[in-house]
């Protein structure tokens, strides 16, 4: 049975005027972007190893892109998904019903997710455009798609988090993104702090190197990366186009022992670890908004 709340949220945003033209918006941004790095290409009538270059760096700026814009759209969308109930004066109504609170929270999140998923999945065609000069392949795509998914899908739980308990959509629209930033700077701290010399050294001495296991780079790894999507997307990016490790080579520093580690772990592995972690940290989320949403003295009355 499909959820009230999410139902009647997504009648309403579907028929907003709004609505249509945001997708506009942004499948044209995505165009925009893949026209202008693509224009060699679609100017020449030879394919060139260069253009297999060109097609692997528009698929990296298109990922980068979404991502970003992902980042910078869910707060908006989805901060006033309870908090607007609140400042309508609806959110008593929808509580004295047969639907739980866990239920209200759910019809919400999912509403404000399914949009920007709409959002990812109508960039899905401009971003298989990048396909066209080659060295992109369709799994690179899809796989890359199916990140952008799971990353809409934690920042829109951040949103509802930050709705449940603020009175206003722009109170909650600003903690959304501090939360984000938060979210996103604290978990890249180990990169600077638990990467210490001795495991430095271990990563670059070839032997010992080549003696780690899998296992052993997942142990050593400092287990909040685990959870910042930005090391995520990147281990993403690499294992598909192998173009960011060789960049920082030279460097011997933290973020090339990051890529060692990376690397023995698997790349793809890493992606899909960092994935598993953003949807178990957006699914406990959910559980503290459901809390959240109904009041404190509700809750004590229900329980006695």
């Amino acid at each position: 049975m499909i959820n009230p709340i999410l139902a009647s949220s997504a009648l309403r945003r579907m028929r907003s005027a709004k609505t249509l033209l945001i997708l506009g918006i942004y499948v044209l941004v995505l165009l925009l972007i893949v026209l202008a790095m693509l224009s060699p290409f679609l100017r020449e009538s030879r394919v060139t190893i260069d253009n297999f270059q060109m097609g692997l760096i528009t698929y990296i700026v298109l990922m980068l892109a979404q991502f970003f814009l992902i980042v910078l759209v869910t707060p908006a969308m989805t901060a006033g998904s309870i908090a607007g109930e609140r400042e309508r004066q609806t959110l008593e109504l929808l509580l004295v019903t047969n639907t739980g609170s866990y239920a209200i929270v759910l019809g919400k999140w999912m509403e404000s997710f399914a949009f920007i998923a709409l959002l990812i999945l109508c960039g899905l065609p401009v971003t298989a455009l990048t396909m066209l000069p080659g060295g992109v392949g369709l799994m690179s795509v899809l796989l890359g798609t199916l990140f952008l998914l799971v990353c809409a899908f934690a920042a829109s739980a951040v949103g509802v988090l930050c709705s449940s308990f603020m009175k206003n959509t722009v109170g909650a629209t600003v903690i959304s993104y501090i939360v984000l930033l938060f979210i996103g700077v604290s978990t890249l701290l180990p990169l600077f702090f638990s990467i210490t010399p001795g495991m430095a050294d271990r990563l670059y001495d070839t032997a010992k190197y080549a003696a780690m296991t899998p296992l052993d780079a997942v142990k050593m790894m400092p287990k909040l990366l685990f959870l910042n999507p930005g090391v995520g997307l990147v281990a993403l990016v690499e294992d598909q186009v192998a173009a960011v490790q060789s960049t920082f080579a030279s460097s011997q520093g933290r973020l090339y022992a990051l890529f060692l580690m990376m690397k023995k772990i698997g790349y793809g592995r890493m992606a899909l670890i960092n994935m598993g972690g953003m949807v178990l940290l957006a699914e406990a989320f959910s559980g503290v908004a459901a809390l959240l949403v109904r009041p404190r003295k509700v809750r004590v009355r229900k329980r006695k």
